[in-house]
Formats: C-alpha cells, structure tokens, sequence
C-alpha cells in the first residue's frame, strides 16, 4: 500500500503509550505518508509512559481537518490531557483511534468507512 500524497496527523500529549503513537507513526512513513505529530501546544516535546520523547511538528490550533487525511490518536493517558485542549476535540478531523482497549464505538451514521493501515 503506497499513501503518497496523504498527509497524517499523529497526536501526542504527555504520558501517550510508546507503540501506540511510534508504531503507526514509523509505518506511516514508510508508506510514503507525511506525518506530522502534532500537540496541544503545552510543550514542544512530550513523554511517554516510559520516558521516551517526541519533538512535535504542529500544534492543533494551527490545522484544520483540510489540511490532512487522517489523524492518529495513540491511547495512554494522553487522550485524557488532549481532551481538555478545545482545538485536540471537535475539530472534525477524519481518526483512526489506536489502543490496546477492546472497548469501541461505532462510526456515525454517514462517517467514512475507516481506514486500515497494515
């Protein structure tokens, strides 16, 4: 699979879980994506769980859903501190949502049939 062309926002906030933001993060690039990891705007670097930082390429408030095709939200307990930023939530970007949860939602009605990136 060859995503030329795609753009990706991959979202990170402290405490986010390494795989979860590294692994598609790297694979995504791989692909011919360009990625850009994109905070709250709190740091300009973040930690993992375990220590690991991750520089960041954007901050939230300054993209709009045009401006990429897809937006990965790693889990960790980095979603809890991204929900409290208004431009991390309800900003109608298109997501794949990464965890190791077997919890889901379903997609609304009309939402896009999600993408799968093996």
């Amino acid at each position: 699979m060859t995503l030329q062309g795609k753009r990706v926002a991959v979202l990170a906030e402290n405490m986010y879980q390494e795989l979860e933001l590294w692994y598609p993060l790297l694979r995504l690039r791989e692909a011919g994506a360009e990625t850009l990891v994109v905070g709250t705007g709190s740091a300009a670097t973040y930690t993992s769980k375990h220590g690991y930082p991750v520089d960041v390429d954007a901050v939230a408030g300054e993209l709009r859903a045009a401006d990429v095709d897809a937006v990965v939200v790693p889990g960790g307990y980095a979603p809890d501190l991204m929900r409290r930023y208004p431009a991390m939530v309800g900003s109608g970007w298109p997501s794949i949502a990464v965890s190791a949860s077997k919890r889901t939602t379903a997609p609304e009605p009309g939402a896009p049939t999600p993408l799968t990136v093996t």
